[in-house]
């Protein structure tokens, strides 16, 4: 379980050190400015079906995720499954605080970062903010963090409270998806790359939360199983 944890932990790093590279280095508006026309002042990203696809999609695929999950806690039959209700408890879990209350409540409708069709250098009338300062050019529904990448990366949440393996593929296919995801609404204009990795991290987070409190959980259990099967003091069992 350490090492499974560890896994997670050098993949949460990895996010943390990319937005500071990204940041910090000048990609956070290089890389939207790739796929904006000066011309017509659009993004192009539009036009490419993968991203519309991806666009489309990402919602879907977290409301399909959420509503498999509710069947398999409402039914006794499917409940009984082990690997299936943990995997519904830490959707349900990832969703309502990493992609609810974290993302879209505290940083959408609370950090106030413009998006990046809003700011001067895409045509905007808004400065452009990094992703660590609040604004106030933005009310509700803003750019930090990316919803939609967040609806990707949360795929992680299927692993979160399973054995190793099962957990690195679900570690493997959310970031995947997160990111791809995340690369089209950059395309679209509708997000810098750091609103991508922010989300990235606030769902990774909670995942890895999520499986440290199941080990220390099945560490207890152990020990109380334990403790249940010691002898009594004096070579007697504890049955008498």
């Amino acid at each position: 379980m350490r090492r499974s944890l560890a896994v997670g932990l050098w993949a949460w790093a990895a996010l943390a050190a990319a937005l500071l590279i990204v940041q910090l280095s000048g990609l956070d508006l290089a890389l939207p400015r790739g796929w904006f026309d000066a011309e017509t002042m659009r993004f192009v990203g539009d036009q490419w079906l993968w991203v519309r696809v991806s666009y489309r999609a990402a919602p879907w695929v977290g409301w399909t995720m959420l509503a498999a999950s509710a069947l398999v806690l409402g039914l006794p039959r499917l409940r009984q499954r082990p690997a299936w209700r943990r995997a519904a408890l830490a959707a349900w879990c990832v969703a309502l605080v990493a992609n609810g209350l974290l993302i879209e409540w505290a940083l959408k409708d609370g950090w106030g970062r413009p998006r990046p069709r809003a700011v001067v250098t895409f045509g905007g009338t808004h400065a452009y903010e990094p992703f660590w300062r609040p604004s106030e050019a933005c009310s509700r529904n803003c750019s930090l963090a990316s919803g939609h990448a967040a609806a990707g990366f949360a795929l992680m949440a299927l692993g979160a409270l399973a054995r190793r393996k099962r957990w690195h593929r679900a570690l493997a296919i959310g970031l995947l998806a997160g990111l791809l995801v995340g690369l089209g609404r950059v395309a679209q204009g509708a997000h810098f790359p750091t609103d991508v990795l922010v989300a990235g991290l606030v769902v990774l987070g909670c995942c890895l939360a999520l499986r440290w409190l199941w080990w220390h959980a099945r560490l207890l259990h152990g020990r109380h199983a334990e403790r249940a099967q010691a002898p009594a003091p004096g070579g007697w069992s504890a049955c008498g």
